[in-house]
């Protein structure tokens, strides 16, 4: 039997606030690969980051407005925060490289993934930011 070509993940914030769905390609098992950026920002959060159109990208709990917004640089990155627990779980990605609007969903806040059995790529973006 093969594996579903998308499936339905849910996560969120550790206090549980903000409560997020998206539909991707089974990526848990290192099918598919997660970014890991080397800017400083991304690199002192640890974060993994799984890429997607934003249309595929809903929050469940809560709204964007009330996360707290964090952007540096040229702002082409809208980092959203929850204003409780601190934990990011998503930012969307302005720059317009992509075809559509696109978001980036931090894997380690996805429920059940653990990061250790992710396929991890290193994106540079202490050199390109």
């Amino acid at each position: 039997m093969s594996a579903p070509a998308e499936k339905e993940y849910v996560g969120g914030c550790h206090c549980r606030k903000f409560r997020f769905k998206f539909t991707n390609a089974p990526f848990e098992d290192g099918a598919g690969t997660v970014d890991r950026c080397t800017c400083k920002f991304c690199a002192q959060k640890g974060a993994l980051w799984l890429y997607m159109p934003e249309r595929l990208f809903t929050l469940t709990s809560g709204s964007v407005e009330e996360l707290t917004l964090y952007e540096f640089y040229k702002q082409v990155f809208k980092h959203y925060f929850c204003p409780t627990c601190g934990v990011q779980f998503f930012f969307k990605d302005t720059r317009g490289a992509h075809a559509e609007p696109m978001v980036a969903v931090n894997a380690r806040t996805v429920d059940g993934v653990d990061p250790e059995k992710l396929s991890v790529k290193v994106f540079d973006g202490a050199n390109i930011l």
